[in-house]
């Protein structure tokens, strides 16, 4: 387990990115982020997009998960009468733990959400080295 600093400033800092994006076509979806002996998981509610509308990329030791949610065109014949859900493109950063692999990553979706399981790299363990005599 690693030691995260407390940053007063994060829950603002999120807080302030989805307010500025508040009056655009853009949306941010929520997500889930874990740890477990082996790996680190990222779960991103998407509904109502496909996979092939979603991209996931890896630069710098930065993952990013973008992508676009298309509007629904329900043509002149029918009437709207409440609209809530957003739509439009999205982007989600994460900087990965120095203990990620980042050639053992994996992602996949079911029911709506996208399942990025991130591999964890085997730590060295301290060993002793026996000093032979000359």
């Amino acid at each position: 387990m690693s030691v995260v600093r407390f940053n007063p400033w994060r829950e603002f800092d999120e807080l302030f990115g989805r307010v500025a994006q508040a009056g655009t076509e853009s949306w941010v979806p929520d997500v889930d982020v874990w740890e477990t002996a082996s790996d680190y998981r990222i779960d991103v509610d998407l509904p109502a997009v496909a996979p092939a509308d979603v991209e996931v990329s890896l630069k710098e030791g930065i993952l990013e998960i973008s992508g676009e949610r298309k509007a629904i065109d329900h043509g002149e014949a029918e009437s709207r009468h409440r609209a809530e859900r957003r739509h439009g493109k999205f982007s989600r950063r994460f900087r990965l733990p120095e203990t990620a692999d980042e050639e053992n990553i994996s992602a996949r979706t079911s029911d709506g959400v996208l399942h990025v399981l991130i591999g964890k790299r085997a730590r060295n363990q301290p060993r002793r080295i026996e000093i032979a005599a000359a």
